[in-house]
């Protein structure tokens, strides 16, 4: 299993004439003309901010000063991208080209090379498709099905590797018969406008998975939950391949997708570690919500422009690396973990949240045996019903009513965040009205001394034994022996939460 990772260089200070590889690189421009009136962004845009509370004009919808720009393509640089977000261009060269001058413009900023490529997240083996309909089962959805929620209306856009087949895939036909894929973009092969053919190379069919996911359904199976929705698909990663350049890639696909109204996407890509050269790994110190240029961007996407982006936890668990990749690290991004079925723990592979994060990762958990990348899909088809439920509701509100409803608040943990969330909890909290519980939920503080506890109950149990209140030292499942479970404190355990259908308890060891 591969993964990747970001040292970020300034390529200035490496000497160009020790290699000639081609590399990609951001140039950051000083300024802008704010004489020059901003592009005007699509209607659905402006509402967009406007329901999140933000400015419809903002600064970083001015466009990059053309004279910058067209500077450098007079002198001979190659210009692949033009990010008005970052206020940059991306660039590619190797020691023959003029690179090394573009420290004597006075335009210009800074120079980063792009070091981190995108990875698809790698499935794990494991469940067949026709079984993951126990993903959007386990999240209690026959309310959205009375209230007619399927997503119609919303736009969703899903940046990935590919959709090599898509038009052949029985549970995506309606959305394409009905006229609902709406746009997409190649930043990969940019003479190929057709997204459903080409070379099959590694994992070129990812993001067809990932779309029947959020949206498939067939007469006999339903897949995801946002079958009635619109949807965007871009292509940034090339997945035979593991090398740095495509992060400018997800970037522009990340602003065209604003510039053309769409408020939700859904992206099964990350960054760790993997690359057949070692020096472009991240360290898992680096995943600190600010480190990666990436992270940063979608950041601002949530912040800024009032967009809810959805990103796979990452499949680290089960490595050395094990904690989340890259961008799921930023803290206003959904980030989404994998689930046992039938239980609440942390699949193996899930990424775990880095314990020096000072907010809870990830943010909520659903089952998947295939990889975190068909986690994120399910939590993006809900997040479709809750715009379309509750259209005035920000990006902010969304995610915190689903945390609100997942079956482990307000015990959540970095192993499986908040946990599964539920549909009809979502609608009651929405509504106003006492969400329905039907568990005991309690916490029990212990007295000093005492490191075993007795609770009847009929239902195989979870524990999540933990040093803080939300960092998780061990996991695991509890049977019951006539009728009662007994849980034992081991050394160095201050918490100890329990859950299944019946309770969820937060022990507080003393």
């Amino acid at each position: 299993m591969r993964f990747f990772v970001t040292v970020l260089l300034f390529f200035l200070l490496v000497p160009y004439n020790t290699c000639n590889a081609q590399g990609k690189y951001w140039v950051f421009f000083t300024d802008k003309d704010t004489t020059i009136q901003a592009p005007q962004v699509s209607n659905l845009t402006m509402a967009n901010r406007a329901k999140s509370g933000l400015p419809e004009a903002q600064h970083s919808d001015l466009p990059v000063t053309f004279e910058y720009s067209d500077s450098l393509r007079n002198l001979g640089i190659n210009i692949i991208h033009t990010s008005k977000w970052l206020n940059a261009v991306s660039v590619s060269g190797n020691s023959s080209d003029n690179l090394f001058i573009l420290d004597t413009l006075d335009f210009v900023d800074k120079v980063e090379a792009i070091d981190p490529a995108i990875q698809l997240l790698p499935t794990e083996l494991g469940t067949s498709d026709p079984n993951l309909y126990h993903a959007i089962e386990a999240l209690n959805i026959a309310d959205l099905a009375t209230h007619g929620l399927d997503g119609s209306g919303i736009a969703i856009g899903i940046i990935d590797g590919g959709f090599l087949g898509a038009h052949k895939d029985e549970s995506l036909s309606e959305i394409l018969n009905s006229g609902r894929f709406l746009g997409y973009r190649n930043y990969i092969e940019t003479d190929i406008d057709d997204p459903f053919t080409g070379k099959k190379s590694n994992q070129d069919d990812h993001g067809a998975r990932v779309w029947r996911m959020i949206a498939g359904a067939t007469k006999k199976m339903q897949f995801g939950l946002a079958t009635g929705a619109e949807f965007y698909l871009a292509r940034t990663d090339q997945g035979d391949k593991e090398y740095r350049g495509e992060e400018d890639n997800w970037i522009a696909a990340m602003e065209w997708m604003d510039s053309v109204g769409v408020r939700l996407i859904n992206t099964s890509l990350g960054y760790s570690f993997g690359y057949d050269n070692p020096e472009e790994n991240y360290l898992p110190e680096q995943v600190d919500g600010s480190f990666a240029r990436i992270t940063r961007v979608a950041q601002m996407a949530a912040e800024e422009k009032g967009l809810l982006l959805v990103v796979s936890a990452g499949n680290e668990g089960h490595n050395n690396f094990q904690v989340l990749s890259i961008p799921a690290d930023a803290e206003y991004v959904f980030s989404i973990g994998s689930t046992s079925n039938g239980i609440t723990l942390k699949q193996a592979f899930s990424s775990i949240g880095p314990e020096w994060l000072k907010y809870l990762k990830p943010d909520v958990s659903c089952f998947s045996n295939s990889g975190t990348s068909f986690s994120a899909p399910i939590i993006t088809g809900l997040a479709a019903c809750i715009m379309q439920y509750a259209p005035d509701y920000t990006n902010f509100e969304i995610m915190e009513v689903i945390r609100k409803s997942s079956n482990l608040y307000p015990y959540g943990n970095n192993y499986v965040g908040h946990g599964i969330p539920d549909a009809k909890k979502i609608l009651e909290l929405i509504d106003n009205m006492p969400p329905t519980e039907s568990r005991v939920v309690q916490t029990i503080s212990l007295p000093d001394g005492k490191d075993t506890y007795t609770i009847a109950t009929g239902d195989r149990t979870a524990f999540f034994h933990k040093d803080s209140p939300t960092h998780v030292v061990a996991q695991g499942a509890l049977s019951p022996d006539n009728g009662v479970i007994i849980v034992q404190r081991p050394e160095g355990v201050n918490f100890t939460t329990l859950v299944n259908s019946e309770l969820l308890i937060e022990l507080v060891w003393e």
